[in-house]
C-alpha cells in the first residue's frame, strides 16, 4: 500500500488504495491500537465499469420467437403470383381452397354421391366423403353395403321395433322402424293415432263401420266395423 502524500501516513486517516487495474476506489478504514485496517470494496470494479448481473442470467440479449402460425404461402416462379392456402380463394397452382372446389363434386369426379372436400394443403381434393354404392366397400359416407350389420337394429337406433333395411343409396332405411305413440304408422304397426296407413273397415273386409286404433299397442280395433 502506498501513500499519495510524501512522508508518513497519519494513523486513523482515510487511505486511498490504488487498483492494479489502473482505476481507483475509496475504501472505508478503521483504527484500532494504532493500526489501520482497509476493508474490501463492496462491489467489483473492472476498468472503471461496474456490472451487476443477476444470478442465473446472461448478459446476452435473447430475441423473442414468434410462435404464431400462418397460412401456407407459395410463389409461382414463372408468374410471381402469390397464393395463400386457407383464405377460401383459389390462387396460383391451388386445386381448391376450403369451400372453393372449382365447380367439382363427387359425381363429377366419378363417384356416385357424397360430399367433396379440399385437402388442407390446397393441392388436391379430399375424397373421403365420396362413395360408390355397390362396390362392397363401406365408404365413410355410407352406412352399409347390401346388408345391415347384425349389431344394428331398430332397437339399437332408439326405436321400439321393426327392421332396419340397407337402402339403394347404401344408407340405413328406417321406414320399417316404429315408435308406438309418435303418430306415424311405421313397421309392424297397424296404425298410430289417426294414421291408419289408408286402411278402413272396408279394406279390411268388413261391410262398413268405423275403424279405430289402440293407442297403447298401435293395432286396429274392429269392434265398430259391420259384417
Amino acid at each position: 500500500m502506498l501513500c499519495l502524500a510524501a512522508g508518513a501516513c497519519p494513523a486513523g486517516d482515510d487511505i486511498t488504495a490504488i487498483s492494479t487495474t489502473g482505476s481507483t476506489s475509496t475504501s472505508d478504514t478503521s483504527s484500532s491500537g494504532g493500526m489501520t485496517t482497509v476493508l474490501p470494496p463492496a462491489t467489483t470494479t473492472t476498468q472503471g465499469t461496474t456490472t451487476d448481473v443477476p444470478p442465473g442470467t446472461s448478459d446476452e440479449t435473447t430475441a423473442s420467437v414468434d410462435d404464431s402460425t400462418s397460412m401456407p404461402t407459395t410463389i409461382d416462379d414463372t408468374t410471381g403470383e402469390v397464393s395463400v392456402c386457407g383464405n377460401n380463394m383459389i390462387e396460383g397452382d391451388e386445386v381448391c381452397d376450403l369451400a372453393q372446389l372449382n365447380g367439382e363434386t363427387c359425381q363429377s369426379l366419378g363417384y356416385q354421391g357424397g360430399q367433396l372436400g379440399c385437402l388442407l394443403t390446397c393441392a388436391d381434393y379430399n375424397l373421403l366423403g365420396c362413395f360408390i354404392c355397390g362396390n362392397e366397400v363401406i365408404d365413410l359416407a355410407e352406412d352399409c353395403e347390401g346388408s345391415v350389420p347384425p349389431e344394428v337394429t331398430c332397437q339399437s337406433l332408439g326405436y321400439e321395433g321393426g327392421e332396419v333395411i340397407c337402402g339403394a343409396d347404401c344408407l340405413f332405411d328406417l321406414s320399417e322402424c316404429s315408435i308406438c305413440g309418435d303418430g306415424i304408422q311405421q313397421g309392424p304397426e297397424d296404425c298410430d293415432g289417426i294414421d291408419f296407413d289408408g286402411q278402413t273397415c272396408v279394406t279390411l273386409g268388413f261391410g262398413g263401420g268405423n275403424l279405430a286404433c289402440n293407442l297403447a299397442s298401435c293395432s286396429f280395433i274392429t269392434s265398430n266395423c259391420t259384417p
